[in-house]
């Protein structure tokens, strides 16, 4: 058996290489940030798990097959989706946070169009 300390020093290095299997999205979490305050990892952490929105950043090949009728709207890669809350878990490639989160969890998309429309 695997000794679980190699596999914690496991990391993603790069969005390209990493995809969703069966049902699942990834999507991209915005970071908090301030200038005032001092935020602690494990503040930070928790602030991430409560967010509910966030950019759809990957799909896989059968998130939304099973649940969507024709005539539903699905989400794209880049619309903006609201999710169920602490739902999924979290992932961090480079400097970027995503939520894994099974496609039932989305509840609300804003598509992102020409700003002219």
């Amino acid at each position: 058996m695997q000794d679980r300390t190699s596999i914690d020093k496991v990391k993603f290095t790069s969005s390209d290489k990493v995809f969703t299997v069966g049902p699942r999205v990834m999507i991209e979490i915005e970071e908090i940030k301030s200038n005032i305050v001092a935020f602690t990892e494990e503040t930070l952490r928790t602030e991430r798990s409560g967010k509910t929105i966030g950019i759809l950043r990957k799909k896989s090949k059968t998130a939304f097959n099973q649940m969507c009728e024709d005539g539903d709207e699905v989400p794209e890669v880049g619309d903006v989706v609201g999710f169920v809350r602490y739902a999924g878990f979290e992932i961090k490639i480079g400097d970027v946070f995503y939520r894994v989160v099974n496609d039932e969890d989305i509840c609300i998309i804003e598509r992102k169009g020409d700003e002219n429309e």
